[in-house]
């Protein structure tokens, strides 16, 4: 079974500081040139480009997919 992972990219974006902590972490980037990021290289120059803007805490989080597992998740849906 091929694994392969796609990165995201959170942090807290500089209009939302005065928010509640809870609700200050935002979603800051999925996607690089209409793809969705699957190198950790560019994953970490996109964390650094957003922390020269300002955003605080980012973090990267790294989410591992095994390929062909989505047709077997679709037959589990189906049976029920």
């Amino acid at each position: 079974m091929n694994i392969y992972t796609e990165y995201v990219v959170w942090g807290v974006k500089i209009e939302d500081r005065d928010k509640p902590e809870y609700l200050q972490e935002s979603l800051l980037q999925t996607h690089h040139l209409g793809e969705t990021i699957r190198s950790k290289a560019v994953a970490e120059m996109i964390a650094l480009l957003c922390e020269s803007k300002g955003y605080t805490r980012v973090r990267i989080q790294a989410i591992p997919f095994y390929k062909g597992c989505e047709s077997e998740l679709a037959k589990q849906f189906k049976s029920c």
